[in-house]
């Protein structure tokens, strides 16, 4: 993850939050989270 995310962000990266819990969904692998700013809007 580290790796990858310094290749797109190299300086001055966007604030991130990794979490191990339980899933909300059963069977799922992954579960995002996401919070977006559209300055047109």
């Amino acid at each position: 993850y580290s790796a990858v995310r310094k290749e797109y962000f190299p300086e001055d990266p966007p604030a991130s939050t990794a979490v191990v819990t339980d899933l909300l969904i059963p069977g799922a692998l992954l579960e995002i989270d996401v919070v977006a700013y559209n300055p047109d809007n």
